[in-house]
């Protein structure tokens, strides 16, 4: 609480509390220190026209940590609180993602209704979610320029994923925009938004906030596109790793040497990929490994994308999308291969025809064909279809297919639009080969 000196133009109240969650604050104004007539402010950044007369208020972290409240100058700005008024501040405090997916939660006390106790029964409905830490350094020198230039109106793809994050950040981990004209099938007049939500929001959440976005596209777009959300679309990456290494050139063991490689290569991976608008580069990766160690003549890697599909015995298709281009097949290496299912109660597993890109079922004990045209994939597009697939279970625990391939060019894959590259540790490896050469 704050009370309103002689002099109340621009003046800034200090709020002591480093862990306030901003988007629950309250600013209440009433006309004296006893009054119970107040006036409630919203805050700036949602506003969309602002006179002299308008109520809001400016809610800021200070560098020592603190939070800084301050109100309009009275003429661009808005309204600002007058000599004699008191401010009131409501906001709840936050331990960032420790409350996440808390669920069992007990009665402090009863409750008495016309003198008797009731004793309460909690049913939890949704777990506790949407907490986050406070953003980083980096996330701020990233994300600022585009909160600026957007000026709270959406006018290009950049506005909406901007004005997006900033309005539900504690709900989506990472956001995507592209333009209706830059859509595999171009579609003008739209925009196009992709979502990653938080671990833990539930559908029903996802769905309330994909409407609550529309209605805010409404509010600040100012040309009228029509907002069409995409899914993610996650592909993995598989690297086998080799690199020839030199006993003579340190003291190191091999077993030594090759587990700071994997460390290496894990890490490559966790920093460069895994959001949107991410990228793998071979090269990069083979310099990291190199670098490991003077005993580490050279390096070459194998890359290959995966995705996974959830067959049953329900008989089903499935259309595959890659961020790339797919290896042309030829006559001595499969391009396709999938891990292992049972049907016709056999092991068996999808991979391509040698020198054709048609896939076929095909037992893994004997090798003999059980289905000899399950679909195909295209090289060029990038695609890969499968029909009439039905299996009785899958083999190792899992109820997912994981379907590798190899890409036309293993030197880089770059994801745009909807597609996300993350790194899948449990087919890849790394080998080293020792060699006395120098």
């Amino acid at each position: 609480t704050f009370l309103v000196g002689p002099y109340s133009e621009s003046l800034v109240y200090v709020i002591p509390e480093p862990t306030i969650d901003t988007s629950t604050a309250i600013v209440r104004v009433y006309e004296s220190a006893t009054s119970g007539n107040f006036t409630t402010y919203s805050n700036i950044v949602e506003a969309t026209v602002i006179n002299d007369d308008t109520t809001l208020y400016i809610l800021k972290e200070a560098p020592n940590g603190f939070y800084e409240l301050s109100f309009g100058d009275g003429i661009t700005l808005g309204k600002s609180p007058e000599s004699g008024n008191k401010v009131v501040v409501d906001y709840l405090k936050t331990n960032g993602t420790l409350a996440n997916t808390a669920k069992v939660f007990v009665p402090s006390s009863s409750v008495a209704v016309n003198g008797v106790n009731y004793e309460l029964a909690i049913s939890t409905v949704t777990s506790a979610l949407g907490g986050s830490d406070e953003e980083s350094i980096d996330s701020i020198r990233k994300n600022a320029p585009f909160q600026y230039a957007a000026q709270n109106r959406m006018v290009t793809a950049a506005d909406y994923s901007t004005l997006v994050l900033r309005n539900f950040s504690t709900q989506i981990k990472d956001i995507k925009a592209w333009g209706g004209e830059d859509a595999l099938k171009p579609r003008f007049g739209a925009i196009y938004l992709s979502i990653v939500f938080e671990d833990g929001i539930p559908e029903s959440t996802q769905t309330a906030t994909k409407t609550a976005i529309v209605e805010l596209a409404k509010q600040l777009s100012i040309i009228s596109f029509d907002l069409v959300f995409e899914d993610p679309i996650t592909t993995f990456l598989e690297s086998n790793v080799f690199f020839q290494f030199n006993p003579q050139l340190t003291t190191l063991s091999l077993n030594s040497i090759q587990s700071e490689v994997n460390t290496v290569v894990e890490n490559y991976f966790a920093n460069t990929v895994g959001e949107f608008d991410k990228a793998f580069r071979r090269s990069n990766l083979l310099t990291l490994v190199d670098d490991v160690s003077p005993a580490v003549l050279s390096s070459r890697a194998d890359i290959k994308m995966q995705q996974r599909i959830t067959p049953s015995s329900i008989v089903q298709d499935f259309n595959l999308r890659f961020p790339a281009s797919i290896l042309e097949p030829d006559d001595i290496n499969y391009v396709v291969t999938t891990t292992t299912f049972i049907f016709n109660s056999k092991v068996c597993m999808i991979r391509n025809r040698l020198n054709t890109n048609k896939l076929e079922v095909v037992s893994i004990t004997d090798q003999v064909i059980q289905i000899d045209n399950i679909g195909s994939y295209n090289p060029t597009a990038g695609t890969l279809n499968i029909t009439g697939l039905s299996v009785e279970s899958v083999v190792g625990g899992v109820d997912f297919l994981k379907i590798s391939l190899v890409p036309s060019n293993q030197s880089s894959i770059i994801t745009e639009r909807n597609d996300i590259v993350v790194y899948d540790n449990g087919p890849s490896f790394t080998s080293g080969i020792i060699t006395t050469s120098t």
